[in-house]
């Protein structure tokens, strides 16, 4: 322990915040995919530092990282659906609402998704963004600093990421969005306002010992 005088003394205060478990978790799933990656993804970033003005910044989160497992996880169980179905995509495409750092992104990157997506409206974390794509050299992936409903890009034949990155107003104002086309996924982490995806099919739910390990993931099928 002598030789990580840093890890020692935020070891208390983690334990006393989240319990031994989630220091784990914190360990394994951000701090590890960051030493792996040779990434900063894992660090906190509090709304009250957000440049004032930002469209809906009242209705928004601040930064956090999803786990590692928890994204894996969910592409696996979309790619697995996907499959099963009747008429299945081939040319699914990966859009994160409020990618933050990048993360998600980098992870999409390995499947066989025909685009990659991030939104952040925050220009800092959009430049981190940049450089932990450039790093990873995730080519396909492509970012737009813009508030959500600037995005001019919502579509069919799509699987969404959020990590509850806003209130229920705009959560169901996201959730009407993106229902009005077919065949999309909606993978929900830490899924607060699960109440506004009443009219979507429940493909598949996660419940975990924290919010940041529960995920729902939602269909909503094709027009006939």
């Amino acid at each position: 322990m002598r030789k990580h005088p840093q890890l020692v003394e935020m070891l208390p205060e983690a334990i006393l915040r989240h319990g031994p478990r989630r220091f784990m978790d914190y360990l394994a799933q951000e701090k590890s995919f960051d030493a792996e990656h040779h990434t900063e993804t894992c660090s906190l970033v509090q709304k009250t530092v957000y440049p004032k003005g930002l469209r809906n910044l009242e209705h928004g989160s601040g930064y956090q990282a999803a786990f590692t497992d928890v994204i894996v996880n969910s592409l696996d169980k979309v790619m697995h659906h996907n499959k099963s179905l009747q008429k299945q995509s081939s040319r699914l495409r990966f859009v994160d609402i409020g990618s933050g750092k990048g993360k998600a992104l980098i992870i999409a990157h390995s499947y066989p998704f025909e685009t990659i997506v991030g939104i952040e409206y925050n220009q800092d974390l959009c430049g981190i963004a940049c450089r932990n794509l450039s790093i990873t050299k995730c080519s396909r992936a492509e970012l737009f600093c813009k508030d959500v409903f600037e995005y001019d890009g919502f579509g069919d034949d799509t699987v969404y990421f959020a990590f509850n990155p806003f209130d229920k107003q705009l959560t169901e104002k996201v959730a009407k969005t993106v229902g009005c086309y077919g065949n999309v996924y909606f993978i929900y982490n830490n899924p607060s306002y699960k109440e506004v995806f009443g009219g979507w099919q429940l493909v598949d739910r996660t419940v975990g010992y924290c919010p940041n390990r529960e995920v729902d993931i939602y269909y909503r099928q094709a027009s006939p």
